[in-house]
């Protein structure tokens, strides 16, 4: 598969390839998350898409 990504604004998100390390995963007891296959295989799949601000976001549930 290949990812094509262009900078359209000054600022913009960094694309980075997704890792299986996590800080909330690591905060458990005996790290047990990590014993969830498909959770550890889908941290490792993919792309993180890191925002350069902060922001809130807002669910009404619907």
């Amino acid at each position: 598969m290949r990812l094509e990504c262009y900078k359209i604004h000054d600022v913009a998100p960094e694309i980075v390839p997704g890792r299986s390390q996590r800080e909330w995963m690591d905060a458990f007891p005996d790290r047990h998350p990590y014993r969830c296959l498909p959770l550890t295989m889908a941290n490792s799949t993919g792309w993180e898409i890191l925002c350069p601000m902060d922001i809130k976001i807002v669910w009404n549930g619907g």
